[in-house]
């Protein structure tokens, strides 16, 4: 289930990302604007990048035998603005290794809590009052009430993955992608679907009956996917990976 590219082996995207992008939901632009083209050292055909657990990094860069540096095409870069409400805002690398942290300890949790946990007591357990800006109604999509530069901006990825991972494992991998492909941590913005999407919403939805039908998940994923145009599925643990 290898392929050989030119470049790297690399996870076949028919066999692996579809399932992935199907299943969870989340994805994310390209690069800064200012660094030169190029092909990803993880980039997969159809612009999907395969990104494992950060504890298989290095193995994960052995077995490809190629270094980073290297950055995806002009083509896929993406203006960097994305004010509150745009569907395609979304947090950087920066502030989810750096800021996150903070915020979750605040609620009580810690970085080794899952996303499960986090989207309770964080995302719709704090400042419920704060008006959203696609309806007017209190409460509002966690990333709608962070601020500051390279803290958000216009998603240039889109993660896939699962609630039960901890925050540590997507935090650390997303760290260590940004390392090997040097790229900003705070022009390197991520769509993740418990922070991005309003979960009031969704949980009012839910407790009134009204489930999303397949046919509506399947437009807003894949309108955000198509224009962001780069996905990232965080694989963990690297031998049974939780999302397929």
């Amino acid at each position: 289930w290898l392929k050989r590219c030119n470049r790297c082996a690399a996870l076949s995207a028919r066999q692996l990302v579809r399932p992935a992008v199907g299943c969870a939901g989340a994805m994310a632009p390209a690069t800064p604007p200012e660094s030169d083209d190029g092909i990803s050292p993880y980039s997969l055909d159809e612009g999907v990048d395969i990104l494992p657990d950060s504890r298989w990094m290095p193995k994960f860069r052995k077995l490809l035998g190629c270094g980073g540096g290297v950055q995806p095409s002009r083509s896929l870069r993406a203006r960097w603005s994305a004010p509150p409400g745009d569907p395609l805002r979304a947090l950087s690398v920066h502030y989810i290794c750096n800021e996150l942290p903070l915020q979750v300890e605040r609620v009580g949790l810690s970085m080794e809590s899952t996303v499960h946990q986090v989207e309770e007591r964080l995302v719709r357990g704090t400042d419920l009052d704060a008006p959203c800006p696609r309806d007017g109604r209190p409460g509002c999509a966690f990333v709608d009430r962070v601020s500051g530069r390279g803290a958000v901006g216009r998603a240039t990825h889109m993660l896939s993955y699962t609630w039960g991972y901890r925050l540590q494992q997507i935090a650390g991998s997303l760290q260590g992608f940004c390392s090997a492909n040097n790229l900003n941590p705070k022009r390197t913005f991520v769509w993740i679907c418990a922070f991005c999407i309003n979960q009031h919403r969704v949980r009012e939805a839910r407790s009134l009956g009204n489930n999303v039908s397949f046919g509506q998940f399947a437009r807003e994923f894949g309108d955000r996917v198509k224009s962001i145009g780069h996905v990232l599925a965080l694989m963990a643990p690297w031998h049974a990976p939780e999302n397929l």
